[in-house]
């Protein structure tokens, strides 16, 4: 991480990726200079002429066709992610671009059947008490990412947790009546399901039919068949 002190080695066998949408990323572009000349530098940033920019190798540009006017990252954030889908796919180029473009429209059919279930979410997760979002520790960008949506947008408290490591460790701050937003698909979903129900919690739940949830929110089938485009329709 680009925040962590005493930063990595690097070398001439390292690959640094270096991601700030803004370019200015204090933390982010200290990485980038200190392995500039020994490592090769990606830098995946939305501005061109950024200080990131200037101190990467490469520039992958994270471009949306509509500008960003919330103040919330949320279309830097898919376009992060399609290009860090892109950096580690070694099939066909045209291949993934195919798979990348069925996304926009699993986010339009999943926004535009919002009438079933966003009253329904936003009455769970808006009581008063702090939200506990959970998912796969194997998809710990999707939990982060919505955890921070919920911060930055209705400003809820909200904090990401790895569902099994939530038993263990968040399992204790959780009283009746407390909201959690449980991104399906972890293997310890039915361990945790069980012990929020029995602590009195309330559930949504994102892609996965969870009879003991007050609101599933569904997936297109597109995305649920496709990791990568999971991953950018599901935060």
């Amino acid at each position: 991480l680009a925040s962590a002190s005493g930063g990595s080695a690097g070398g001439r066998d390292t690959l640094v990726v270096a991601i700030s949408a803004s370019g200015r990323t204090a933390q982010a572009v200290a990485a980038a200079e200190r392995h500039r000349g020994s490592s090769f530098v990606v830098g995946l940033t939305a501005r061109g002429d950024s200080a990131l920019a200037g101190a990467a190798d490469a520039v992958v540009p994270l471009a949306a066709t509509v500008a960003e006017t919330s103040g919330i990252a949320t279309m830097t954030y898919r376009a992060t992610v399609a290009a860090l889908a892109a950096l580690v796919d070694d099939g066909d180029a045209e291949a993934l671009r195919r798979r990348l473009g069925t996304a926009p429209d699993a986010l339009r059919a999943l926004l535009g059947g919002g009438s079933a279930w966003a009253h329904g979410a936003a009455d769970v997760l808006d009581g008063g008490r702090p939200v506990h979002v959970m998912g796969d520790g194997l998809r710990a960008g999707l939990v982060e990412q919505a955890a921070l949506m919920l911060r930055e947008a209705p400003r809820l408290a909200a904090t990401a947790w790895d569902t099994g490591d939530w038993l263990h460790v968040g399992v204790y701050t959780l009283v009746p009546g407390d909201p959690v937003l449980l991104y399906a698909g972890s293997p310890a979903d039915d361990e945790a399901v069980g012990v929020i129900r029995a602590r009195g919690g309330r559930i949504v739940a994102v892609g996965g039919d969870v009879p003991e949830a007050e609101v599933n929110v569904p997936l297109p089938e597109s995305a649920l068949d496709d990791p990568v485009v999971r991953a950018l329709v599901e935060p």
